[in-house]
């Protein structure tokens, strides 16, 4: 990264800022407190009934600033702002959340909102890493640390002539311009090879493929028989249609225990919640629960390698592999098969996840509980066929993630590139005409 910034020139000349933060800045720089160049407008309304767009912390990006437009239902007051203001996030500075305004609205009050005559180049100067890192350093709150609008109006900055300050924005427009181009052109081949990840579940679990010694084929039409379920289609002559009730040995919903006892909590068990199935292999959980939860029949383990499905809720459906002992809460619904592969089960599941979504019967929230489970309909392969498929993905996957990890490591290079040269550019540490 340093060699990359070393190729722009310095400014000739340089002065003691007599600001820690900011060193040394080129010697026709200004030094003064930001609420002399940037006013604060505290103009408040009620948001209810408004046909304005309203921006909450959720529309902007962070680190970019762009906007990312919602359907947002709010009531209560706002801020209003205009065309070229600057939002500033004050909640979780550390997020960098600061919009340049491309329309009149209103906005969360979790926004400060800045008018200057030059607002590009106090955009990119508050996206910076360097002012960022200052506001951060002064918040107040444990749960919600937000910074206050004193602090910040007193932060003292550096900035230099009009024609220069144009300069500098036009230039960071350009360049960060094509860096944010090059990230998303790798997000999306990452979405890509996702997407593949999950075309070779579907076919090694359908039995579209035929899986032998690590290489994959088209099952052929003469090979096929017809599964008499809708859903399933047709699937290898060899394999069978089977309730799920007659592959696992356990199938369980989780528990709470109870709450008023604090001893049954911070425990060393894993106690997995809906949240943690983020994670499709499964470690440690948000929360755990104490060996007293055991002893006191609150709480059972629950076997090592088993499969985990959220049954209730908005993530209904959701699919994790439990390589290890642990429990889970009610929302929760473990499978595990002494005799089958459950690790095939972990991938079986992450492709029925829409079928039983469909086939569930719901008013308001989905809902799969131990009698949908237990006579949903599967087609399964034989057990030589089930080692085969798992050995056979997890190959591909191997591959796969590597690839993604390395698009994810470019894509961190990117951004902390753009992180440091716009810190370079609106400090006067390079000079950029």
């Amino acid at each position: 990264m340093k060699k990359l910034i070393h190729k722009y020139k310095k400014y000739s000349a340089y002065k003691d800022s007599g600001i820690e933060w900011l060193g040394d800045v080129p010697k026709d720089w200004e030094v003064k407190r930001l609420k002399y160049v940037l006013q604060l407008i505290n103009d408040k309304t009620l948001s209810l009934n408004s046909n304005k767009l309203y921006i909450g912390m959720e529309n902007i990006e962070s680190y970019t600033g762009r906007y990312i437009r919602t359907e947002n239902e709010v009531e209560g007051l706002a801020n209003k702002f205009k065309i070229n203001n600057i939002l500033f996030g004050k909640l979780r500075p550390y997020l960098t959340k600061v919009y340049l305004a491309h329309f009149n609205g209103l906005c969360s009050t979790e926004f400060l909102v800045y008018k200057t005559n030059y607002p590009k180049f106090f955009h990119k100067l508050m996206l910076s890493n360097s002012f960022i890192n200052i506001v951060d350093s002064s918040t107040y709150g444990a749960k919600m640390p937000r910074a206050s609008s004193e602090f910040i109006g007193n932060i003292p900055l550096a900035f230099p002539p009009i024609a220069e300050q144009t300069a500098i924005a036009n230039f960071l427009d350009d360049k960060t311009g094509k860096i944010e181009k090059a990230i998303s052109q790798k997000e999306k081949m990452i979405a890509l090879l996702k997407e593949r990840k999950q075309i070779i579940i579907q076919n090694a679990v359908t039995g579209k493929w035929t899986i032998t010694k690590g290489k994959h084929e088209i099952t052929p039409p003469e090979k096929l028989k017809d599964s008499g379920v809708e859903w399933i289609e047709k699937i290898p002559k060899h394999w069978e249609v089977k309730r799920l009730k007659y592959v696992f040995e356990s199938i369980q919903t989780g528990t709470t225990p109870p709450t008023a006892n604090k001893n049954f909590f911070n425990g060393n068990i894993n106690w997995y919640n809906p949240k943690d199935l983020n994670n499709e292999i499964l470690d440690n959980s948000e929360r755990t629960l104490s060996k007293l939860a055991i002893i006191r029949n609150e709480i059972k383990y629950f076997n090592a390698d088993s499969v985990l499905i959220v049954a209730i809720g908005a993530t209904t459906g959701k699919t994790s592999y439990m390589p290890n002992h642990g429990t889970f809460n009610q929302q929760i619904t473990g499978f595990h098969s002494n005799k089958e592969v459950n690790k095939y089960y972990f991938y079986l599941f992450k492709n029925l996840a829409k079928v039983m979504l469909n086939i569930a019967n719901y008013t308001t929230l989905p809902i799969l509980n131990n009698d949908f489970f237990k006579f949903f309909v599967l087609a399964i392969p034989p057990l030589s066929d089930q080692k085969s498929i798992v050995n056979f993905i997890e190959s591909q996957f191997t591959k796969i993630d590597k690839a993604i990890n390395l698009q994810e490591r470019q894509i961190e290079k990117l951004k902390e590139y753009k992180a440091i040269l716009i810190d370079n550019a609106v400090t006067g540490k390079i000079k950029v005409n």
